[in-house]
């Protein structure tokens, strides 16, 4: 039986828990974890032909998901007191070029048996890091001439508009609170401390079409007002 393995500094604690929840709902997945006081390490065992390329997948997510959300908040560079309208538009570079950089990640790991996510991001994406800084320095250009959070909204949709792709409709269902992406259940990335930030950003870079939230009471009211802003396009 193949064996995979993927390793990660122990502080990476977000990425460790996001690759770990993404690989728990395959039932014939087998997992074993090991640290030391640097490093964190996942084993992965499994008869199904496909676990490679479930792996990979899970692997270019988290890549551009945690690496590029660093790339564009620390390249854009906004004060301090940005509201979620902020966090919106962030979600919204993620989903920019996503498919197309998804892809280039999995064919840089071909015949890869052991995946180091640092090594990934540090030697086998520079040019996709080049060109996250080069996205954020237009957001940045784009958001100088935003005056209040409308029109931070208005650049948000006006992003998400560029992918031609057929889009996705969102659906958020409460108590407990999970988020579906056309009846797939999404996955929550935890990019910041903030809940509302990162339901805002992980559901923006699915460049939604509409969002459909059932029972609002239980919502924060900054996440709806946010998501009613967002809602259609």
């Amino acid at each position: 039986m193949p064996r995979y393995y993927i390793t990660l500094p122990n502080k990476e604690k977000s990425i460790k828990n996001y690759i770990l929840e993404r690989l728990s709902i395959y039932p014939n997945i087998t997992i074993k974890n090991s640290e030391t006081p640097s490093f964190f390490c996942v084993e992965i065992t499994s008869e199904m032909a496909c676990v490679r390329k479930i792996i990979v997948s899970i692997i270019a997510s988290s890549i551009t998901l945690f690496y590029k959300y660093r790339v564009l908040k620390n390249s854009i560079m906004v004060a301090e007191t940005v509201g979620i309208e902020f966090y919106a538009l962030i979600g919204a570079l993620l989903g920019v070029e996503l498919d197309d950089e998804m892809r280039g990640i999995e064919k840089s790991l071909i015949n890869f048996t052991t995946f180091d996510i640092e090594g990934i991001w540090n030697f086998r994406i520079n040019e996709m890091i080049d060109s996250w800084k080069a996205l954020a320095s237009l957001a940045r250009k784009l958001l100088e001439n935003c005056e209040t959070e409308e029109d931070v909204y208005e650049l948000t949709a006006f992003l998400v508009n560029l992918d031609k792709s057929t889009p996705p409709k969102v659906r958020i269902e409460c108590e407990p609170l999970e988020i579906f992406v056309d009846d797939v259940k999404l996955k929550i990335a935890s990019l910041t401390e903030n809940a509302n930030y990162n339901l805002v950003m992980n559901i923006m870079r699915e460049r939604p079409l509409s969002i459909i939230v059932r029972d609002t009471e239980s919502l924060d009211l900054e996440f709806l007002d946010a998501i009613r802003k967002l809602g259609t396009r």
